[in-house]
C-alpha cells in the first residue's frame, strides 16, 4: 500500500488520467442512459403544429424510467406524438409497454422498428394500443388528422396512395431507418422523421459516433437537409445490446413546424 501511493505521488498525472476514465466509465454506464432530455427544433418562424417526437424504447422492464418519458411527453402537451419504431426486444415486455403507450394524452402516430419484427411482436395488439391513444401504427399506410390538419404516412417498405387532405395540411412521414429517406427524396412532404442510430450512443467530441447500425450512414442524429427534404433523426430514449450511452443523452425531440 505503502508503494502504491509513494508510486502515485511521483506521477500525479496518473492519477489524473485514472480518475477521468472512472468518471466518464460512470457517466456512461451510470447516469447518461436514463438522463433524459428535451430538445425544442423549430423549423418555421410560424410554426402551427407541434409534435413529440421519441424512438427506440427497447423496453426491458424499466417501469420508472419508461413513466419518465411519458410524464415528459404529456407534460409538452403537443399536437401529436411521433413514435419511430423499436418498443421492445423481446415481446415479453409487449403487453406493459404498451401499457405505458396508452397513457400519452396526445394522439401517438407510429412505424414499427427491426426489433418489431425480430421479436415477434403483435402488430396487431401494438395498432390498437396505438390507436387507443387517438393515433395509428402506420405499415405502409397514410392517415388524416382532420382535427389537427395533419396527414401522416407510415413507411416500411413502400408509399401508400395518397389518401384525401386539405391542401395546407401538414404533410409527414415517419420511417424506422435514416438512409430510407433516400429512397423518397423526390416526394412533398414538410418533414421525415427516423429513428433507429440511436445517435450511436457512443459519441466522441469533434467526431461524432464511433459506430452506428445498418441503415444510417451519414445520418447518425438530429436534422438533416437535402434536394428540399427535412429529416430529423431522433437518437432514441432507450439503448440496444449494451446499456450504455457517452455525449449522447436519449431525447424526446419537440419539433415546431
Amino acid at each position: 500500500m505503502k508503494k502504491t501511493i509513494q508510486y502515485f505521488r511521483k506521477n500525479p498525472g496518473r492519477i489524473i488520467f485514472y480518475s477521468l476514465l472512472l468518471l466518464m466509465v460512470a457517466d456512461a454506464f451510470l447516469v447518461e442512459p436514463k438522463f433524459l432530455k428535451i430538445k425544442t427544433v423549430s423549423l418555421s418562424p410560424k410554426a402551427s403544429c407541434r409534435i413529440a417526437l421519441f424512438s427506440d424504447i427497447h423496453y426491458k422492464g424499466d417501469k420508472k424510467y419508461l413513466q419518465e418519458v411519458i410524464d415528459s411527453i404529456n407534460r409538452l402537451s403537443p399536437d401529436i406524438v411521433c413514435f419511430c419504431g423499436d418498443i421492445v426486444e423481446d415481446k415479453k415486455y409487449l403487453e406493459e409497454a404498451l401499457g405505458f403507450i396508452r397513457l400519452i394524452r396526445h394522439p401517438v402516430y407510429g412505424v414499427p422498428g427491426n426489433h418489431e419484427y425480430w421479436s415477434g411482436a403483435s402488430i396487431t395488439e401494438i395498432t390498437e394500443a396505438f390507436k387507443s391513444t387517438g393515433g395509428d401504427f402506420l405499415v405502409d399506410r397514410s392517415v388524416f388528422n382532420k382535427e389537427k390538419n395533419i396527414l401522416v404516412t407510415g413507411y416500411v417498405n413502400a408509399l401508400p396512395a395518397s389518401i384525401e387532405a386539405s391542401s395546407n395540411a401538414k404533410k409527414l412521414l415517419l420511417m424506422h431507418y435514416p438512409m430510407s429517406a433516400e429512397d423518397v427524396k423526390n416526394e412533398k412532404f414538410d418533414l421525415i422523421m427516423a429513428g433507429h442510430s440511436h445517435g450511436g450512443q457512443i459519441r466522441m467530441p469533434f467526431y461524432g459516433a464511433l459506430h452506428v447500425p445498418y441503415k444510417v450512414g451519414k445520418y447518425e442524429s438530429g436534422l438533416y437537409e437535402f434536394g428540399g427534404i427535412l429529416l430529423y433523426v431522433n437518437p432514441g430514449v432507450g439503448t440496444f445490446f449494451i446499456p450504455v450511452r457517452f455525449f449522447c443523452r436519449p431525447e424526446i425531440t419537440m419539433i415546431e413546424l
